[in-house]
């Protein structure tokens, strides 16, 4: 049986360009770049459970904008037009 560390990593990989894993290292979720194993980001474990894939990807592009010092997207699509629960409309 999956984690809920492990499902929301599922939904980031499924909607992502970049190869990543994320590792629970005392209270944070800190995720790397699975390649090179290059810290994108720190968040904190409960503050990452209650967000939607999509919303750590936002932190994610953020992060690496800041790290790179140009606009970065590791999205496969723009979903910025969409709302944080996709079937929202059909509840």
């Amino acid at each position: 049986m999956m984690n809920r560390l492990d499902e929301h990593m599922v939904g980031i990989w499924q909607i992502t360009t970049m190869p990543l894993r994320a590792k629970l290292i005392a209270d944070h979720v800190v995720i790397e770049q699975s390649t090179t194993g290059r810290v994108i980001s720190k968040i904190p474990q409960a503050i990452f459970l209650g967000l939607e894939p999509k919303e750590i990807v936002e932190i994610l592009d953020r992060d690496l904008t800041k790290m790179v010092g140009a606009p970065v997207s590791i999205l496969r699509t723009d979903f910025s037009g969409h709302n944080k629960n996709p079937f929202s409309s059909q509840n």
